[in-house]
């Protein structure tokens, strides 16, 4: 009985007050609390009471009462999955991503103990591979080998050998020293002036990292500098 006091009938009233039709208020909740938070049949019920005349309905059961259990039940929800992103929580409570993000953004009443408290998520973003950015890199860390230097720049150990290649080799002289150092599983890898053959398997990740890291080069020039056929 608690549940129809305190959840059902405060929103069915709303949607009642609103002069929603059974089908239209039915149609609301499913797209608020999924198809089986208040049933069809449930509806129909609550609205034949409204309309008797052992009923007094006053506006008082329905706006502020179904607000402020909506906010409440949104606010739980998220506080207590404040590790998960916007889009699980959208499939969580069957609620619009933008739905979520707005009741998120919204201030919060200082009148209420409660408020959405939603820590914010920190993406990486890919760094710009630019000649000057990979010069610092190497340079700068001496003692790291090629895969840790490719994590570094959030990159591929592929891409950060082929640069160092084309840098070296369109000065006049070595701009970036690098020495070959031993990988995690004991290999050597090869230094900047011969790396033509890091990585002899051609992976799709490093043709897309290739292209959209040399926009400036036609197919003759990247197949060069991968040391591939057109």
């Amino acid at each position: 009985m608690d549940v129809e006091n305190n959840f059902i009938k405060p929103i069915l009233s709303f949607h009642f007050s609103k002069g929603h039709s059974e089908a239209e208020a039915y149609a609301d909740i499913s797209k608020e609390y999924g198809p089986y938070g208040i049933t069809l049949r449930t509806i129909y019920k609550w609205y034949r009471l409204f309309r008797s005349n052992d009923y007094c309905y006053t506006d008082s059961d329905s706006l502020l009462s179904s607000h402020r259990l909506v906010d409440e039940l949104k606010i739980t929800n998220i506080n207590k999955k404040c590790n998960q992103n916007k889009e699980r929580l959208n499939r969580v409570k069957d609620v619009a991503i933008q739905t979520a993000i707005t009741r998120i953004q919204k201030p919060p009443n200082p009148e209420e103990d409660t408020f959405v408290q939603y820590p914010k998520k920190q993406s990486k973003k890919r760094v710009k591979l630019t000649d000057e950015y990979i010069i610092n890199l190497v340079n700068s860390n001496p003692t790291l080998n090629m895969e840790e230097l490719a994590k570094l720049a959030n990159s591929t150990a592929s891409t950060i050998c082929y640069r160092i290649k084309k840098i070296n080799s369109s000065s006049s002289g070595e701009i970036i020293k690098y020495v070959s150092k031993r990988t995690k599983d004991g290999k050597l890898d090869q230094n900047g002036k011969s790396i033509a053959k890091y990585n002899t398997k051609i992976k799709d990740e490093f043709i897309i990292d290739l292209i959209n890291q040399n926009p400036d080069l036609n197919m003759k020039e990247l197949s060069k500098l991968a040391s591939i056929s057109e």
